[in-house]
């Protein structure tokens, strides 16, 4: 099953707010019951913010609006996750899905919630880095995609240990940074050694995460590293996009090249969020619309994206949420397109 997905809701900005949680096509709530900053740590990493600042509860940011799916959550603070925790919530017997007797899932197995004390309290979170993932940059490399590996966090650059890196680890940065998927993950300070202390340690990702923080590691600033571990990456260069069968240069059939070959953008999720980033991406100023089903004429080759999920605010396609490289399920009919407004930005540079 893919990961679930957790958002902040009636916050100061995207990385405070009250937390919900998406399951079987519902938004729901989490309780704030033994809700702390442990389980608000995971939060933030999951949605690619800083460490927690806090973890208010009693509706710090307005009620639910729906059911909840977790109470008595108990992270550790180092899940990837929320829902690594095995605590989970479903209604039955209601009129639908959002009504109906609680039931909480422990211990492989479904035990009712006694109503003593009931009451509507949701669990919310306030990242640091309120508004800003926290950064990475690429050092004394060959070019912008690639060089030694720094995380910029607390007002300080700081180096990513060598422990356990691999090609994975290295393709989340690729992506971060607005390269082409990663080509190698050497260690050994393969461009130099650290220049100042260490953020990471044994880093662990699954390579579909957008932000390293996203990744299981140790605490920020944990390690037994010494400056000769440094982590690098060599990435490829920025995938090129084009838009096709359009009524101007700035509207058409969404195309992406990668390893020397077009292939289309399947339009499973894709919304006004993806299409302004192929807007700014090609220079054609912010998306007017998104339209799917061949808008511009089936696929002429096979899908390179499926299942994309911008935030609107990248400025390469590939820096987005998708599936894997090649990794679809789709029909020639089931071309993404985008129509751009026409008024010409600065095109990203790199390509």
């Amino acid at each position: 099953m893919d990961p679930i997905a957790v958002r902040l809701r009636d916050g100061d900005g995207p990385c405070s707010g009250r937390v919900e949680m998406y399951y079987n096509n519902t938004w729901g709530a989490i309780c704030d019951d033994s809700w702390d900053i442990l389980d608000a740590n995971v939060v933030c990493k999951q949605i690619g913010c800083g460490p927690a600042q806090s973890a208010p509860g009693k509706a710090h940011f307005g009620p639910a609006q729906s059911s909840f799916w977790l109470d008595d959550v108990g992270c550790k603070g180092t899940e990837w996750n929320l829902y690594q925790y095995p605590i989970a919530v479903r209604l039955r017997g209601g009129d639908g899905h959002c009504s109906g007797r609680v039931e909480m899932y422990y211990n492989n197995t479904w035990g009712a919630v006694c109503d003593d004390g009931w009451d509507i309290l949701d669990a919310t979170v306030v990242c640091k880095q309120t508004g800003y993932p926290i950064g990475v940059r690429l050092r004394d490399g060959d070019g912008h995609c690639s060089g030694r590996v720094e995380m910029y966090f607390n007002n300080t650059w700081g180096a990513v240990c060598d422990d356990g890196w691999d090609i994975l680890d290295a393709n989340v940065v690729c992506k971060q940074i607005g390269c082409g998927p990663v080509q190698s993950a050497p260690g050994n300070a393969h461009f130099g050694p650290a220049q100042s202390s260490f953020w990471l340690d044994d880093v662990s990702c699954k390579g579909t995460e957008w932000n390293l923080y996203q990744c299981q590691s140790n605490s920020l600033g944990k390690h037994n590293c010494q400056p000769n571990e440094a982590a690098s990456v060599i990435c490829s260069d920025p995938l090129a996009v084009r838009l096709r069968n359009g009524d101007s240069h700035c509207s058409g059939r969404v195309e992406m090249n990668y390893n020397n070959t077009w292939g289309a953008i399947c339009d499973d999720s894709w919304d006004i969020l993806d299409a302004n980033v192929v807007c700014k991406q090609t220079g054609c100023g912010p998306a007017r619309s998104a339209p799917g089903k061949a808008h511009f004429g089936p696929a002429q080759a096979s899908f390179w994206l499926d299942d994309v999920g911008c935030k609107g605010t990248e400025w390469n396609l590939y820096q987005c949420q998708s599936n894997s490289l090649g990794k679809h399920n789709c029909q020639p009919n089931e071309a993404a397109s985008v129509t751009c407004s026409g008024k010409v930005s600065f095109p990203f540079p790199y390509l």
